[in-house]
């Protein structure tokens, strides 16, 4: 009882808590009774829940300004974005989402009041906060959330704002519908309420899922989201552009167009990463777009797992069949070369470089170069995305850029040096450019393998008729890395002091 004395304060729920004056509430003075906490362990374990369980907290969604964390996302951290009492030193926490929401006190809370606005200055500011705020609740699952809507007067003289130069209200109306949208993912709320602060009649509606206020068990697709980025993300080689996928700042996005890069900016030697990644430009790539969550949110007022998946059967899964068969026949041609081939060592063999002036016809040799040689070639170019024809134009503007974010040692340098070893008969140098670029591109088939599961797996998992294609898991295909030792029967001839062996 004493804690709830100390503890219990409905100043937290008012705007109070968050204004100007008190530095966006970060010299807000609650007195002695949060210091309690930190009086022991035991004490901040009996304590805390009613802190965070019995109290309400205001959190405003009403258009705040937004900087560039210097990675190209320009996206700031979740407590920089959202003001709450809770986030008021928080200032710079660009943690996860998901890891905000389990190692912050903002997972504790179970009370929420949440302002929102269709008078918010900047286009779609209340929805794009509005969206954050409500994918953290997703994994926090709070028991009731109460949204205020607030008026064009109220917007206006509100002054608790982290950039006070940037206008807060404007002629323009959003519509409301578009605003609340974001309250679609919710789910397995015990109490959604709607309040009004100001006298403009704005129809705050918006057409709520049965399941935001249900029983527990039901998920939202939003769960299955991060399954599918990391299966997209899989397919992208370039951690540049791999972890782009998954930035939700759709109307920051460089604007490149299509104009040919002059030679002045060619020569630079440090450009922003955001403005050589053309999957999300002006222009989107459909999957980067597909995964563009808040804009399928915000301007389409919906989104669903089936709109977001529908990217599989189009660029996806055609890759894959594609990388899968060439990964099997990759793994029969090196299976078949580690061992004897007609009665001789194959040119994977510990033994056939060194013994290569023994055989009785060295242009098998070459013909097996050959077909291994085309072979990876073939394999390389099996995991290079599928362009849509605008975005084929934007990587032809800025090829040398784009291939720059490819041209790896695991993979793109050995495929260069495969020919050159090839041509000049060096065996040795052969068959260490090989291993080292099939080596890579395994390692990536298999990280597609995995990804691919746990879309179709698991206790939240997308069914068939969402990717609208019939997909099968193929577990029958090899999920094992290349095994470059000699088969165990002995080749004719072999011996341990001249064995070539490649470390891996």
């Amino acid at each position: 009882m004493i804690y709830g004395y100390l503890l219990i304060d409905p100043l937290l729920a008012t705007t109070e808590a968050i204004e100007s004056q008190f530095g966006s509430g970060a010299t807000q003075q609650y007195e002695l009774s949060p210091a309690i906490l930190r009086t022991c362990k035991q004490i901040y374990e009996e304590a805390s829940d009613i802190l965070y369980g019995k109290n309400t907290f205001l959190v405003s969604c009403i258009g705040h300004g937004y900087g560039n964390n210097g990675d190209g996302r320009s996206e700031l951290g979740i407590a920089s974005l959202l003001e709450c009492p809770l986030s008021r030193y928080d200032r710079d926490a660009h943690l996860d989402l998901a890891e905000f929401a389990t190692k912050s006190q903002f997972g504790k809370v179970k009370h929420w009041r949440v302002l929102v606005s269709c008078f918010a200055g900047k286009e779609y500011g209340s929805t794009t906060e509005l969206l954050e705020f409500c994918r953290l609740l997703f994994y926090t699952q709070p028991k009731s959330v109460t949204v205020v809507s607030v008026g064009k007067k109220f917007t206006r003289e509100w002054r608790g704002f982290h950039d006070y130069d940037r206008a807060r209200v404007g002629d323009r109306v959003f519509p409301a519908s578009t605003v609340l949208a974001p309250l679609k993912v919710l789910r397995n709320l015990q109490e959604l309420k709607f309040e009004a602060i100001g006298t403009e009649e704005v129809a705050y509606d918006v057409q709520l899922d049965d399941k935001v206020v249900a029983e527990p068990g039901d998920p939202s697709p939003l769960s299955m989201y991060p399954s599918l980025l990391a299966c997209a993300q899989a397919f992208e080689r370039s951690s540049v552009f791999s972890d782009a996928m998954g930035t939700v700042r759709w109307y920051r996005r460089a604007d490149m167009a299509f104009m040919p890069a002059p030679n002045k900016f060619l020569r630079q030697k440090r450009i922003d990463r955001m403005f050589i990644n053309p999957f999300k430009t002006s222009v989107t790539h459909p999957v980067e777009q597909a995964l563009e969550l808040p804009n399928s949110l915000a301007m389409k007022m919906t989104w669903t797992i089936s709109s977001c998946s529908a990217v599989i059967p189009e660029y996806l899964e055609p890759q894959y069949q594609r990388i899968a068969d060439l990964m099997d026949q990759l793994r029969a041609f090196v299976n078949k070369q580690k061992g004897e081939v007609d009665g001789r060592p194959g040119i994977l063999s510990p033994d056939a470089i060194f013994q290569r002036d023994e055989f009785a016809d060295i242009g098998e040799q070459m013909e097996d170069l050959l077909e291994g040689t085309i072979l990876l070639e073939d394999c390389a170019k099996a995991f290079v995305r599928d362009l849509s024809p605008e975005v084929r134009r934007l990587v032809r503007l800025y090829q040398e850029r784009f291939d720059g974010e490819y041209d790896t040692h695991c993979r793109d340098r050995p495929l260069k040096e495969l020919n050159k070893t090839f041509l000049s008969a060096d065996w040795q140098g052969w068959c260490y450019d090989f291993k080292c670029a099939a080596k890579d591109m395994m390692e990536q088939y298999l990280r597609i393998r995995e990804a691919r599961k746990k879309l179709f797996e698991g206790d939240v998992s997308i069914s068939e008729q969402d990717c609208a294609c019939d997909i099968s898991l193929e577990t029958w295909r090899c999920d094992q890395v290349l095994d470059w030792e000699p088969n165990m029967e002995e080749v004719p001839g072999s011996s341990s002091e001249n064995a070539y062996v490649i470390d891996d």
